[in-house]
């Protein structure tokens, strides 16, 4: 139930957007409420796919969350296809597992309220925010 919660808040951070290819490019996620100490997540966007990282240093797993978004505007709409588990150890060889009897209802908790509007801080910062979050997030570019 914990893991179905925090996937819907990755969902709500991914759901950003921006006008033009601004959005192209590595950005910090912030103000996620992350249920695992030292956990990292970051995005990238090309001009048509997205990823999401969640990296766990402590234990030596990064989990990768594939997808395509389409831009309207300040309105984004992503569709997440797949997600991958890497790393190497015990601990990551347990997520692998759990990941792939989990990977259909991740994905479909992924892509259950797939648009959100954006609001640019600076072109190196926004937040984003979707219609069924109350938590808002923060994306800063890697440069």
């Amino acid at each position: 139930m914990r893991k179905h919660a925090f996937l819907f808040l990755l969902l709500a951070a991914l759901l950003c957007g921006c006008k033009g290819n601004n959005l192209v490019g590595k950005w910090n996620v912030s103000g996620l409420p992350l249920p695992i100490p030292g956990a990292t997540v970051t995005s990238e966007f090309t001009s048509t796919d997205v990823f999401l990282f969640l990296e766990v240093p402590n234990f030596n797993v990064k989990q990768k969350f594939v997808g395509t978004y389409k831009m309207e505007g300040d309105t984004m709409t992503t569709n997440f296809t797949d997600m991958v588990i890497e790393g190497q150890g015990a601990q990551a060889d347990m997520a692998k597992a759990s990941a792939e009897m989990l990977k259909p209802q991740i994905l479909q908790a992924l892509n259950k309220d797939p648009k959100t509007t954006i609001v640019w801080k600076d072109k190196d910062t926004f937040t984003s925010k979707s219609s069924g979050s109350n938590n808002q997030v923060t994306f800063s570019r890697i440069p």
